[in-house]
């Protein structure tokens, strides 16, 4: 799996000491959404997903 080469990227970076940051923007909830469903994380890719869209509904 690429999560993997992630997490060894992740463990060499200078910034493995901070904590990854969370989607802020329409199109990265979109993408979390999307990675959590594949990643078999149903019930979170839910929640994400139903965030994502409401952001999008009531966008400004």
């Amino acid at each position: 799996p690429s999560v993997i080469y992630y997490k060894n990227a992740r463990l060499n970076s200078p910034w493995k000491d901070f904590p990854a940051k969370d989607a802020r923007t329409i199109v990265e909830f979109k993408k979390r959404y999307k990675h959590l469903l594949v990643q078999g994380h149903y019930f979170k890719g839910l929640m994400a997903g139903s965030a994502y869209l409401y952001r999008k509904l009531f966008h400004k």
